[in-house]
């Protein structure tokens, strides 16, 4: 599994830990996006900052979407709310890219 798998598996995971219901937001813009939030969620903990890969998406807290920088990236459709069968394609498409890319590399 490559480090940017990884990345959006710890970010997947991260967020689940946050209030509110769930959502998908996909990135459809050619570079990563980072969403850094502030606070605490109910438990006290720190709310972990979200990065979404290129073309990939990850699950938030409804919360997040309030954010004015996320309403803002929502705005401009760089984000779009997605579902999680959507979501689960896009990431899918990423990975299959990235492994691709991988082994394009390990050939040279």
């Amino acid at each position: 599994m490559t480090a940017k798998n990884n990345q959006t598996q710890s970010n997947q995971t991260a967020t689940e830990q946050t209030t509110g219901q769930p959502v998908w937001l996909a990135n459809k813009t050619q570079r990563p996006i980072h969403i850094m939030q502030r606070g605490k969620d109910a438990e006290g903990n720190n709310l972990d900052n979200i990065r979404l890969s290129t073309m990939g998406a990850v699950k938030v807290a409804e919360a997040t979407l309030k954010l004015s920088g996320v309403q803002q990236l929502l705005k401009k459709g760089s984000l779009v709310k997605v579902s999680a069968a959507e979501a689960k394609k896009l990431n899918k498409e990423h990975d299959d890219t990235v492994s691709a890319e991988d082994d394009d590399e390990s050939e040279e």
